[in-house]
């Protein structure tokens, strides 16, 4: 590939970053939804009487006017990590666990990401802008416990919620084979500069056949209690890969996605995916 071609994908990736995000954002909120029933939050009273709170508490995210419950400041969250602000967030939504490495198209590294383990936790330290990281949510959740202003604590409620559900969307990333590996895809047809069309017009069908089937139903099925065993795991990075821990090696989400599915651009050719 020559450099003028890898200086037009880096152009027209920087425009369409919003285009590189795993599924739609509703189906981030729908799963999330699910998620939230079957979680502790949800079912088990004492963890928020713990916090002295209620599950008809309200609070304020970061964007909307209106206060909301905590099940849709977390959907709220997953909603977010694709649309938030000017930072091209989805960039950090890849993660290949086999090299360690983030999103790099045609083996370019772009300008500024990280992988999705490292962005949404910042257990590694802090990353520029970042400010919804579950390192960001534990500040949160300590000031919403200790500050004096009742109207500051609620607002860190709010943001310890949210910064939840935009944690689980990376979760749920990982469960898409292509952000596991270095499969960069373009599901915009929009036009370059206005004008010129999209040679690099790439979209999953993967994610196209999910998004058109998603359910909420069918999915709060599969999450159905002991559909599944309980994860449990010391450290908030083994969801995404656990390789330096035995006997549980490879049972992070990326590390099973990875070893266990084919996805467009590794496996198969373009012009097939």
């Amino acid at each position: 590939m020559n450099i003028s071609y890898r200086i037009i994908t880096l152009g027209i990736m920087a425009l369409h970053m919003h285009d590189v995000s795993a599924y739609e954002i509703k189906t981030h909120a729908i799963l999330s939804e699910a998620a939230f029933g079957q979680s502790g939050l949800s079912k088990d009273m004492q963890l928020l009487q713990n916090l002295g709170l209620k599950s008809s508490d309200k609070f304020f995210n970061s964007q909307d006017p209106e206060p909301r419950t905590i099940k849709e400041l977390i959907t709220d969250g997953a909603r977010f990590e694709d649309n938030t602000d000017t930072l091209k967030r989805p960039l950090n939504h890849f993660f290949d666990p086999l090299r360690n490495q983030p999103l790099r198209p045609y083996g370019i590294p772009l300008f500024v990401n990280h992988t999705s383990p490292d962005w949404a936790l910042e257990d590694n330290g802090p990353i520029g802008k970042q400010d919804y990281s579950f390192r960001d949510a534990r500040d949160d959740l300590y000031q919403a416990l200790t500050l004096q202003s009742r109207q500051e604590r609620e607002k860190k409620f709010g943001l310890t919620f949210q910064t939840l559900g935009q944690v689980i969307h990376h979760v749920q990333d990982m469960a898409q084979p292509q952000h596991v590996r270095n499969d960069a895809h373009l599901d915009s047809p929009q036009e370059f500069l206005g004008f010129i069309p999209n040679p690099f017009y790439n979209p999953s069908r993967y994610e196209d056949y999910t998004n058109k089937n998603r359910d909420k139903d069918f999915i709060a099925a599969y999450l159905a209690p002991n559909a599944y065993p309980r994860v449990l795991f010391p450290k908030a990075r083994d969801f995404w890969h656990t390789k330096d821990r035995n006997p549980q090696a490879g049972r992070g989400i990326a590390e099973f996605t990875n070893q266990n599915f084919v996805s467009a651009g590794t496996n198969f050719p373009r012009s097939h995916a």
